[in-house]
C-alpha cells in the first residue's frame, strides 16, 4: 500500500443503549489519533442486544469492535460471550466498554486491545484507538522468522497461503514451498496480519489468497482447498466479505 494512502479500517460500535452507542461513535470519529496516524475509519453503530450484534456481524466482520459488555437483561449473553462466539478465528481488535467494574477480570476470557469505563471520554477513546492501531500496524508489518530444517527463514506474511497444524508442528504453506516448524496455530494467528482467518481448528487461511469459499472448503490461488469447519464457517464467510469490500 502506498505510504500516502491512509490505513482504512471498519469499526463496529455495539451497545444496547442507542444514545451511548451514538455518543461513542462520535468520539471515535472525532479522535485526533486518526489524523495523527493517517487512518480513515468507516464506523457502523449496532444498537440492541446480542441478536442485533449477531445480525450486524453476519453482514461483515469489522477490523475493530467496541462492545458493551452488558448487552441486555440479566441472564442474556454478555458482550464477552458474543465476542467468543462471533470473533473466534478472526483478528478483530476488541475494545470492551462497561459501567460495571465486576467485568474487569472476565474480559480476559478473550483477546482484547483495551477496556473503557462508562461514561466514555474522548481521552479514553483516544487511548484505546492508540492501542488498537499499534497492534494492527505490528500485525501488518512484522515478518516472521521461522526455524525449519536447521535454518532461519525470514518470511513475508503476504507470501503465506495457509497454515496447517499437526500436533506440535505447524506447516506454513507458500506457493511452491512448505516450511514445517514447531509451534501452536494460535500463536501464529496472534502474530499474523488480520487477513489470516481461522477456518478450522487446524487451519488458518490468508484471505488475500482465497479465490472462493464454500461450505466445507476455501479454494486458494494455488488450486488447493483448505478445510472449513462448521464452527468457523460463519465467521470465515463474514471475514471474506468484509475483506473484499475493504479492497484488500
Amino acid at each position: 500500500m502506498p505510504a500516502c494512502e491512509p490505513m482504512r479500517l471498519t469499526v463496529l460500535v455495539a451497545d444496547d443503549d442507542a444514545r451511548d452507542a451514538d455518543e461513542l461513535a462520535r468520539l471515535i470519529e472525532s479522535s485526533p489519533v486518526l489524523r495523527e496516524q493517517d487512518v480513515a475509519l468507516s464506523v457502523d453503530v449496532c444498537a440492541g442486544g446480542p441478536d442485533a450484534l449477531e445480525r450486524a456481524v453476519a453482514c461483515g466482520v469489522p477490523d475493530i469492535a467496541f462492545v458493551d459488555i452488558r448487552l441486555g437483561a440479566e441472564g442474556d449473553p454478555t458482550g464477552i460471550d458474543e465476542v467468543e462466539q462471533l470473533f473466534a478465528g478472526t483478528a478483530v481488535q476488541v475494545v470492551y466498554v462497561s459501567a460495571y467494574d465486576s467485568y474487569h477480570t472476565q474480559v480476559y476470557r478473550t483477546d482484547h486491545a483495551s477496556f473503557i469505563k462508562k461514561p466514555a471520554t474522548q481521552r479514553d477513546v483516544d487511548a484505546a484507538l492508540g492501542q488498537v492501531l499499534v497492534r494492527l500496524r505490528e500485525r501488518r508489518a512484522a515478518p516472521l522468522v521461522l526455524r525449519a530444517q536447521g535454518e532461519e527463514h525470514v518470511v513475508d506474511p503476504a507470501a503465506i497461503v495457509y497454515l496447517e497444524s499437526d500436533r506440535r508442528r505447524v506447516r506454513v504453506h507458500m506457493a511452491g514451498e512448505v516450511l514445517e516448524v514447531y509451534g501452536k496455530l494460535g500463536d501464529f494467528q496472534r502474530a499474523l496480519p488480520a487477513s489470516f482467518v481461522r477456518c478450522h481448528q487446524s487451519y488458518l487461511v490468508n484471505l488475500d489468497h482465497v479465490s472462493s469459499l464454500g461450505q466445507t472448503g476455501a479454494r486458494v490461488m494455488t488450486g488447493e482447498e483448505v478445510p472449513v469447519s462448521r464452527r468457523y464457517r460463519g465467521a470465515a464467510h463474514a471475514a471474506l466479505i468484509a475483506h473484499v469490500r475493504a479492497g484488500r
